[in-house]
């Protein structure tokens, strides 16, 4: 069997008349090989260094800037479902808003993305809601951003 590298040295010809004759199972095979890992996942990706959002917008336009956010969350994360699903919790109408903060006050695994979209918000923030973010986070140690996005809806 001849190497990619000759195949991508002679244009002109054809794969079969180069010689790979790769079967349709052995070119699955490969490609399964190439794109998981050793352990049968999907490798790994980079979370995003920083997430970037819009200004808050006026109260009208909220419900886009509310898919935005959840959009640049997912599109920053390693694990963009699992994500979704973590920043979803927002908005779990199932429990009293005290319950829900003490819960969202929690980052689970998402620590880092927490951390980031904590930034975020308060960059994108107007003036008295940027205020209000800035005192919770001096009142307590650790507030986590799922709260600020539940105050900023």
């Amino acid at each position: 069997m001849r190497s990619p590298t000759v195949v991508a040295s002679e244009p002109d010809k054809k794969v079969s008349e180069v010689g790979l004759g790769l079967s349709g199972q052995q070119l699955v095979d490969l490609i399964t090989r190439l794109t998981f890992d050793s352990d049968g996942e999907k490798p790994r990706t980079k979370e995003a260094e920083t997430i970037k959002l819009n200004d808050m917008p006026a109260p009208e336009a909220y419900r886009h800037w509310r898919n935005h956010v959840r959009d640049e969350v997912k599109s920053c994360s390693d694990k963009p479902d699992e994500a979704w699903i973590w920043l979803n919790e927002v908005f779990d109408n199932k429990n009293s808003r005290n319950k829900l903060e003490e819960k969202l006050q929690d980052p689970g695994k998402f620590i880092t993305l927490d951390t980031k979209l904590s930034a975020a918000l308060t960059r994108s923030a107007k003036v008295i809601l940027r205020q209000r973010f800035i005192t919770s986070k001096t009142r307590s140690r650790r507030i986590g951003s799922r709260s600020e996005v539940g105050v900023s809806f």
